[in-house]
C-alpha cells in the first residue's frame, strides 16, 4: 500500500513563524510507522495507491483517478477566519474518506456546514511515546508547565496563565515557545523559546508535575497527550476537544458562547485562581496517576496508527 501525502504542496506550503516546512506530528508518526502496517509514503502520484493530505489538495491531483483521504483539523472559529474555511470545506468534499481529530472537530464542521456526504471517522490525536514517556524517578519540586507555539494567538490565553505564574510565587512555571506580548518577569517565571525537536520538548515537560492548557475551542490539541504521556497532571479549560483525552487533572469551565464569535471569552480571574487551588491540592495523587497509566497510553498511540491504516487499506481494497 502506497500513500502520497500532498498536505505541504508547493501550491500551499505551511510555514512556522521562524521559518521552514511545517509537517503535522501525526502526519510524522504515519511515515514513521508505516513498514510496519505494510504501507509506505512515496513522493509521486504515479508511485501511489491513496492520496493523503492533512490540508488541501493541490490542482494537479484531479489528474489522477486515486482515492484520496483528507484530515480533518479544527474549524477556525472567529467570525474574521470563516473564509479560510472555504478550502478546507471543499477539500473535505473531494475526498473519499474524512478522518476527524475529534468528535469536537466533527461537530465543528457541521455547525458550519451540512453533515459530510462522504464516509468518515474520528481518530483522536496522539503522541508518539517513543518520544514522550515518564521520568524515571518522580519529580519531586513543584513546577508546572505549559506550551502553545505562538502565545501571541489570544486563544492560547497567555495573560490568564500568566495571572497564575504571579500568584503562585512558591511554584515555577516554565512556558515553552515564544511570547509576543508584553510580560513582567518574576524570579519563578522560566521562558525557554522556541524548541523545534520533540526529544528536546519532552525533556523539558518531564521536568514537572502539572500542566496547564487553556486553549478555546482546540479540537484536540497535541500538546495534552504530550504532557499526559510524561505523566503530568493537566489543568485545562473545559473547551473544544481537550476533554475527550480524559486528562487526570482539574478543568475549569469556559462561559457558553455563540458559535463563531469575534474573539475568546475571558475568564473570571477569581473562579481561575480558586480551581487551580484545588488543581495544586490534588497535584501529587493525579500525578501518580498519570505515571502508572503510561503503559494505557502506549496502547492508544497504537491504536491511532492502525485506525489511519485500516482507512488507507479499506479504502484501496474498496477500488
Amino acid at each position: 500500500m502506497r500513500i502520497l501525502d500532498v498536505s505541504n504542496s508547493s501550491e500551499r506550503p505551511r510555514h512556522r513563524g521562524h521559518g521552514g516546512l511545517l509537517e503535522n506530528s501525526v502526519v510524522t508518526m504515519l511515515k514513521k510507522h508505516a513498514k510496519e502496517y505494510e504501507a509506505e509514503f512515496v513522493s509521486s502520484p504515479e508511485q501511489a495507491d491513496i492520496i493523503f493530505t492533512n490540508d488541501v489538495y493541490p490542482a494537479w491531483v484531479d489528474n489522477f483517478n486515486l482515492p484520496r483521504v483528507k484530515r480533518m483539523d479544527g474549524v477556525f472559529w472567529q467570525k474574521k477566519n470563516i473564509e479560510r474555511n472555504i478550502s478546507l470545506n471543499a477539500a473535505a468534499e473531494k475526498s473519499d474518506y474524512v478522518i476527524f481529530i475529534s468528535e469536537f472537530s466533527k461537530n465543528q464542521y457541521e455547525e458550519l456546514y451540512n453533515p459530510l456526504n462522504v464516509p468518515n471517522k474520528v481518530i483522536l490525536n496522539w503522541v508518539d511515546t517513543n518520544y514522550f514517556y515518564p521520568s524515571e524517578e518522580p519529580i519531586q519540586e513543584n513546577i508546572v508547565i505549559t506550551t502553545a507555539s505562538s502565545w501571541k494567538r489570544e486563544e492560547k490565553r497567555f495573560s490568564s496563565i500568566l495571572y497564575l505564574a504571579h500568584h503562585f510565587k512558591d511554584l515555577q512555571f516554565i512556558f515553552i515557545g515564544k511570547p509576543e506580548t508584553k510580560y513582567v518577569l518574576e524570579r519563578n517565571l522560566v521562558f525557554t523559546g522556541e524548541i523545534k525537536e520533540p526529544q528536546e520538548l519532552a525533556s523539558i515537560l518531564r521536568r514537572g508535575k502539572g500542566f496547564i492548557n487553556l486553549s478555546y475551542r482546540d479540537a484536540a490539541p497535541k500538546v495534552i497527550p504530550e504532557a499526559m504521556c510524561c505523566g503530568l497532571s493537566v489543568f485545562f479549560s473545559f473547551s473544544g476537544g481537550t476533554k475527550e483525552f480524559y486528562p487526570a487533572g482539574q478543568t475549569i469551565q469556559d462561559p457558553i458562547k455563540e458559535k463563531f464569535e469575534e474573539k475568546t471569552p475571558e475568564l473570571s480571574l477569581t473562579n481561575l485562581e480558586n480551581t487551580f487551588c484545588k488543581f495544586l491540592f490534588q497535584l501529587d495523587k493525579n500525578y501518580q496517576y498519570t505515571r502508572k497509566n503510561f503503559k494505557v497510553y502506549q496502547r492508544r498511540k497504537e491504536t491511532l496508527l492502525k485506525n489511519y491504516f485500516d482507512v488507507f487499506s479499506n479504502l484501496k481494497e474498496s477500488r
